[in-house]
């Protein structure tokens, strides 16, 4: 994961995805932000080949509860990276 946001996120990985369709895609993915683990559901929305990896797109499809949840963290994080 590169970047993260309430809406979706950058993923960078090796694996290249078939895709026929942007937005046609599900995903589902898990990573930890500050002491949360998240595991949520989304779609590919985009895709970029780099040399040897890809960087993909995701827009989540998540409640409103677990996108407040995910701001508080990220706001937690933003903060004490900058302490």
């Amino acid at each position: 994961m590169m970047d993260i946001s309430p809406n979706g996120l950058k993923l960078n990985t090796p694996l290249n995805i078939p895709i026929s369709k942007l937005g046609q895609v599900k995903i589902s993915v898990r990573f930890q932000l500050n002491e949360t683990m998240f595991q949520v559901h989304g779609m590919i929305i985009w895709r970029e080949d780099k040399y040897n990896h890809f960087l993909y797109g995701v827009h989540f499809s998540i409640d409103e509860r677990v996108q407040e949840d995910l701001i508080r963290n990220i706001k937690s994080y933003v903060k004490s990276a900058t302490d």
